[in-house]
């Protein structure tokens, strides 16, 4: 993934964001626990694992892959804030 960075990185509050690209033919993970289809977008995860480890540990967990046809341009969050704690210990 080298050079899908565009800009500098910005850092506010322990969060960092960027604006990127990512290359055509990238293949994105999304596990889900039912098995409908999101009808908008809601995340991507680049590596299968940590989509897993989001939400597909359930029983019924569903993973569902997509690529990419073309360049997506896209905001990578990253940091304390991207951390999957609901009430705010990481913030």
């Amino acid at each position: 993934m080298s050079g899908w960075l565009k800009l500098p990185l910005k850092r506010q509050n322990f969060l960092s964001y960027v604006a990127c690209e990512v290359a055509a033919y990238t293949n994105l993970y999304h596990a889900r626990w039912d098995d409908r289809i999101p009808p908008d977008p809601e995340w991507f995860e680049f590596d299968i694992e940590m989509s897993y480890g989001i939400f597909g540990s359930g029983r019924n967990a569903h993973m569902l892959t997509y690529q990419s046809v073309k360049p997506i341009g896209c905001l990578s969050f990253d940091g304390m804030r991207a951390a999957l704690m609901g009430t705010g210990q990481l913030d």
